[in-house]
């Protein structure tokens, strides 16, 4: 008979730890002061169970953390993830003295044990935790694929023989050659404003991380005011929209929000305001029939077409929006050195985050199209409207012709269904804009109201980072919007 297997006791389990106080300095300061930059230390929450950091960018209120300054027997980042995971917080909470919200002080931090193999080990366990990640976000890709695969042969049944070709060439083993190509071609289906700043993370070298999470972060940043400005644009001529002022003021003001000075949190803002008002009437909890037609019909008029409402009013896409406005908030409202190792976890999170709203955005980018009109001519009941789509990274825009119920105008932005005979026109916070020669279109994101007119920058193309121009347009639209 083979030896049974017994799991080592919890004694047996300390016998190969030390405590924190023999791995570290441990310091804990007063209220509105903050601790000393130190490169392998990590700061330890002293209410909740929320997260280990290792870097102080991610901390608002230092005195809510303790500070521990590791020796040379082992590294910030392996010691933070140590304590992150289950069994670390379960160490955490019983060095507690049981009383609820209590907060730890350095003694009762001091006896906490940590599990410490060799420095070798923990390289290797760091490394493995690393490559989870990037094969968690590079499963979600392929998963992303099949997805659309699965859409596409439903939709479109001519396609079938070419998405069982892809099917049988995917390979299933999360190789990241095959997850840059899926991206690349995602990117290409997205609407120019966000293709082009996608593009070039993508363009980045792997090797820059600082820049590469950089443009990610105006990624989100630009998908939260490019989602708002879409639920703005629809209810402003909602029947009820003085109800929504009312509730949309209430939320900034609760969270010290203007539009005058636009951040990620206002659109965040809006997306989480709207995007709860869309759900209610995508809702058919006790209506009858008669309410959920015209809740439908309303939002149908509203948007021009029901698909879009439905895709961007997604819980998960508010969730995704508020977790990277949190990542922006805490990684560059507080100055500080960044490690490397803090640089590839936090591209890890925004990689899988971008992944995420890959999946939730679903296949909305190939139904629907950002338009700008260069003409539009009548012919009997119908506006023919030459149009450029504004899809894709590339600013060599491809021109189309829309035959629609109205007269598109040339100074406005529009979503537009690809089957669709009317458009959705945005609120001017958006603005494609003449350039330097260098590049043929840049896309400008509405931020603030100054002295001489109204502020837009551009996330994607650098040596035209910003347009000052007339801020009547934006006064009179945040006026619409506010009183």
């Amino acid at each position: 008979m083979g030896k049974a297997i017994i799991e080592p006791s919890v004694d047996e389990l300390y016998s190969q730890m030390i405590k924190l106080n023999e791995l570290a300095v441990i310091k804990i300061v007063n209220k509105g002061t903050k601790f000393d930059l130190c490169e392998n230390a990590i700061y330890i929450p002293l209410a909740g169970y929320s997260h280990v950091l290792t870097c102080q960018n991610d901390m608002v209120e230092h005195d809510n953390y303790a500070q521990a300054i590791i020796n040379n027997l082992s590294f910030a980042g392996f010691v933070a993830n140590f304590l992150n995971s289950d069994y670390g917080k379960k160490l955490r909470y019983s060095y507690k003295d049981g009383v609820i919200n209590s907060k730890p002080n350095i003694k009762d931090l001091s006896e906490i044990p940590i599990s410490i193999p060799s420095l070798v080990d923990q390289k290797l366990l760091l490394g493995i935790d690393t490559n989870i990640s990037e094969k968690k976000t590079n499963l979600l890709v392929i998963l992303n694929e099949l997805e659309e695969m699965r859409r596409k042969v439903w939709a479109e049944p001519s396609t079938i023989l070419d998405e069982a070709k892809k099917l049988d060439d995917l390979e299933l083993n999360s190789n990241t050659k095959h997850s840059d190509e899926s991206i690349e071609k995602w990117i290409e289906r997205l609407p120019f404003p966000l293709a082009s700043i996608l593009r070039k993370w993508f363009a980045t070298n792997e090797k820059d991380l600082k820049n590469r999470h950089d443009h990610l972060l105006h990624f989100f940043e630009a998908t939260a005011e490019f989602i708002g400005v879409i639920f703005l644009s629809a209810y402003s001529n909602f029947d009820r929209f003085d109800d929504c002022k009312k509730g949309l003021k209430n939320a900034m003001k609760n969270q010290n929000l203007v539009f005058e000075r636009a951040t990620f949190g206002t659109w965040k803002c809006v997306v989480e305001y709207f995007g709860k008002q869309t759900r209610i009437l995508l809702s058919e909890n006790g209506k009858d029939q008669a309410k959920i037609d015209r809740d439908k019909e309303t939002l149908r008029v509203l948007f021009s077409d029901i698909k879009l409402a439905k895709v961007l009013s997604h819980t998960k896409i508010t969730d995704i929006l508020s977790a990277t406005n949190k990542m922006r908030n805490d990684w560059t409202g507080h100055g500080g050195v960044v490690g490397d190792e803090e640089v590839i976890n936090r591209n890890q999170q925004l990689n899988l985050k971008l992944q995420e709203l890959r999946t939730e955005f679903e296949d909305i980018w190939e139904k629907f199209e950002l338009i700008q009109c260069k003409g539009s001519q009548k012919k009997k009941h119908d506006y023919h409207n030459d149009v450029d789509i504004l899809n894709g990274s590339n600013s060599t825009f491809i021109n189309s012709s829309k035959t629609m119920d109205d007269c598109l105008d040339v100074e406005e932005l529009y979503i537009v269904g690809k089957n669709s005979r009317s458009a959705l026109k945005l609120l001017p916070f958006l603005k494609l804009g003449s350039s330097p020669s260098t590049v043929k279109n840049a896309f400008y994101f509405f931020n603030k109201i100054e002295k001489n007119g109204a502020r837009y920058i551009s996330y994607h193309f650098e040596n035209a980072s910003e347009l000052i121009i007339s801020s009547t347009d934006i006064e009179e639209t945040i006026k619409l919007l506010t009183e």
